[in-house]
């Protein structure tokens, strides 16, 4: 249980610092012309884990208002990718995430993986775990 404990405040600060490491990037495409990169920063993020779900709440500041997540542990996925859409600067969002068995039986930590998109890349990364009680 110390272990969980010590993995979720590293993660916990990981993650808060990722998030104020705000700087406005700009790249040039192809045809020479200067756009913002894709970013991704999320803030008062709360975890919940109500009966069989894990319920994410928070505030994002996204470009195009959008960013992605999946679940994982290790190396697979266990839950595919899907997109957020928020409003604005700093909306806010609510994730709601079944939890399976597969999650429950796991020794191993599982995250969601926070992140946004700039083409086929993943920019801006951020994994929160989730603290699953095991069966």
């Amino acid at each position: 249980m110390l272990k969980k404990l010590i993995i979720l405040l590293c993660s916990v600060i990981f993650v808060l610092t990722a998030c104020g490491n705000e700087q406005d990037t700009e790249k040039t495409n192809d045809k020479g012309i200067s756009s913002p990169e894709a970013s991704l920063n999320i803030q008062d993020l709360d975890v919940k884990i109500v009966e069989d779900k894990a319920v994410l709440e928070g505030k994002a500041k996204a470009s195009n208002n959008e960013f992605y997540y999946h679940v994982e542990k290790e190396d697979h996925i266990l839950k595919e990718e899907e997109s957020v859409q928020v409003d604005g600067e700093w909306g806010t969002f609510e994730i709601t995430i079944d939890i399976t068995e597969d999650m429950k039986e796991s020794e191993e930590v599982v995250f969601v993986k926070f992140f946004n998109r700039d083409n086929d890349s993943i920019v801006n990364p951020n994994y929160v775990p989730l603290d699953i009680p095991r069966n």
